[in-house]
């Protein structure tokens, strides 16, 4: 992967998976995408068994061109 080139994701939510939310992640990037019921995350979610900070995404240096999900 190009490590200057940023990752575009789409992120649905929902029973029928709702409207796609599009965002951007960059290696090295000090932020991250931060999803959870918190009004301030990047993606708040407010449904069932959503926590208040769920998920955190970032893209790390040394990533692999596979994406890939961690549990925590």
């Amino acid at each position: 992967m190009d490590p200057s080139r940023p990752v575009r994701i789409a992120l649905r939510f929902g029973s029928n998976g709702g409207n796609p939310q599009h965002h951007t992640l960059r290696q090295g990037q000090e932020d991250c995408l931060r999803i959870g019921r918190d009004p301030a995350s990047e993606v708040p979610v407010n449904l069932p068994g959503v926590c208040w900070a769920h998920a955190e995404l970032r893209l790390c240096k040394g990533s692999s061109a596979e994406p890939s999900l961690a549990q925590g």
